[in-house]
């Protein structure tokens, strides 16, 4: 529940942000304070679940990238927004 309240609180600062005026919304110095803040306040709350759940953040995203790259190879990926068929192991 933690973790999603970080998020939620990331959202927040995000939501109505237009995605063509993102990268300079963050860029303000005021906007990418608070947005420094609330990322290490996701970070906190999400490396304290893992260590409570005895998960490897680390070697937990190593392996999800691996899944990642045999699910969506680039090759048939790359520029594309549907989700193409899913290459199962």
């Amino acid at each position: 529940m933690a973790v999603a309240s970080e998020v939620g609180e990331l959202v927040a600062l995000l939501r109505w942000v237009r995605n063509d005026e993102a990268d300079a919304f963050v860029r303000q110095p005021e906007n990418h304070a608070r947005l420094r803040a609330e990322v290490a306040d996701v970070a906190i709350s999400l490396l304290l679940l893992c260590d409570r759940a005895g998960i490897d953040l680390q070697q937990a995203i190593l392996d999800k990238l691996e899944v990642n790259r045999r699910n969506y190879p680039v090759e048939s990926t790359r520029g594309r927004a549907e989700r193409p068929e899913r290459h199962r192991p």
